[in-house]
């Protein structure tokens, strides 16, 4: 007769952390942001990595809806000083906004806007000087959105602009976390090993979990 196996308890927390690791390490934005609001304990966990999920996809809602004002304050809530030290991303930001004022047809704010905001940045950097240039060129069509520079007026501008956002924030060493082994990985391994084990000795026990070959090839 087999022997019996008594039933491992894991608490909520312990489940939690490794799933939030799991989803910070894997790039899931989203669905890490909403763990945390469930589960403060996660974020304090993860540290300032978790900081950074949590703020991306607020900025990336604001960006994409072409409310740059409102993503530089999250950013100056997030980080005080990153406009400061990355001055390229606080002139995109600068640059996105002018360009949602010509769109939406407020000229003489636009105008205002780079004459007080830009034009300080941009007297000694001639690569920031010929974007102001070109996107001043939307001021000569009374449809900018249907011009030979419109494509400063579509998504994909915004998405440049959230693109150098990730870039900023998300230094070399995060953006490799992607290849290492996150804990889940390991418990799944584990878990596995212990399966054989089990086996081995002929003990009876529920299998909760069943893995293919493929499933344990894309662990290791």
């Amino acid at each position: 007769m087999g022997k019996q196996v008594k039933k491992p308890r894991l608490s909520n927390t312990c489940l939690n952390v490794v799933v939030g690791e799991y989803l910070v390490k894997g790039g899931y934005l989203s669905a890490a942001g909403k763990l945390f609001e469930e589960s403060p304990v996660v974020e304090s966990q993860l540290g300032d990595l978790a900081k950074k999920i949590e703020t991306l996809p607020k900025v990336e809602n604001e960006i994409l809806s072409g409310r740059i004002r409102e993503a530089t304050r999250i950013l100056n809530d997030y980080d005080p000083e990153l406009l400061d030290n990355d001055q390229y991303l606080h002139f995109y930001l600068l640059h996105q906004e002018f360009i949602e004022m010509l769109k939406e047809k407020r000229v003489a704010e636009a105008l205002d806007f780079a004459q007080f905001n830009i034009s300080p940045k941009i007297e000694t950097n001639s690569e920031m000087l010929a974007q102001i240039e070109r996107s001043c060129a939307l001021l000569a069509y009374d449809d900018p959105e249907n011009c030979p520079f419109a494509d400063m007026t579509k998504p994909t501008q915004r998405q440049k602009l959230l693109s150098n956002v990730f870039t900023s924030i998300f230094n070399p060493k995060d953006i490799d976390i992607p290849r290492a082994p996150t804990a889940m990985e390991d418990l799944l391994l584990y878990i596995n090993w212990a399966y054989d084990q089990l086996d081995k000795n002929q003990v009876t026990y529920e299998k909760k979990m069943r893995f293919s070959e493929m499933d344990l090839e894309f662990l290791q």
